[in-house]
């Protein structure tokens, strides 16, 4: 499974890096982060009803959707947009919260350990999460592709 899981990784890396050379940054962004808030709520159907069939379906296509959306736009998207001190400064506090959130969300699944079927409601609250995070999208991403900084 892992290296499935890394292969899957790697080659929808390949695909979002020729995706930023052909599509807007906003578009690949609110397109990824709706196929996310899809997966992750499909995920969190198929864990509930514990299709593991569906659990891996639904992880290829979260792995896919990030991969080529958020994984790559997100480092352009501020490289364009911010001069280099804010550059360095935004970078700094997403590798905190980076590293706050994966220090935390062992402990919170480890809790949650004898009851499969709780699993379901975190990957549900995580693509509703999801789901607002594209309405930011929406509301407040402007498309940087093409224009001149």
């Amino acid at each position: 499974m892992t290296g499935l899981i890394g292969v899957t990784n790697f080659v929808c890396s390949l695909i979002g890096i020729i995706f930023l050379s052909y599509f807007g940054r906003r578009s690949i962004m609110l397109w990824g982060s709706l196929l996310m808030s899809i997966s992750l709520l499909g995920l969190g159907a198929t864990t509930f009803y514990q299709y593991q069939y569906g659990e891996i379906a639904m992880i290829g296509v979260f792995i896919f959707a990030f991969e080529i959306s958020s994984g790559p736009v997100t480092w352009v998207y501020l490289a364009e947009m911010l001069q280099d001190k804010a550059y360095s400064i935004a970078t700094a506090i997403i590798q905190i919260i980076a590293m706050i959130i994966s220090a935390v969300l062992p402990f919170v699944t480890y809790a949650l350990k004898d009851d499969h079927a709780k699993y379901g409601f975190i990957w549900i609250a995580c693509g509703a999460m999801t789901s607002l995070g594209t309405l930011f999208l929406y509301v407040y991403m402007k498309e940087t592709k093409g224009l001149s900084l």
